[in-house]
């Protein structure tokens, strides 16, 4: 899981990992809207900006 991933490189001396959180996204990068009561009340398309944050990143490296 990737959840576990950082532990994993942790426990081995590894540093060479970046994670970088989207919150309230699915894993189709659809950034979701609650209401007050944790209802799902909008879905919109993220992943161009997900895209976007992935490429810059490869070019910094």
């Amino acid at each position: 899981s990737n959840d576990t991933l950082p532990l994993e490189f942790a426990r081995h001396g590894k540093t060479n990992l970046t994670v970088k959180a989207y919150p309230n996204h699915d894993h189709t990068f659809h950034k979701i809207t609650y209401d007050l009561h944790g209802k799902a009340i909008d879905r919109v398309y993220n992943g161009v900006a997900v895209e976007k944050d992935y490429f810059n990143w490869l070019q910094m490296r």
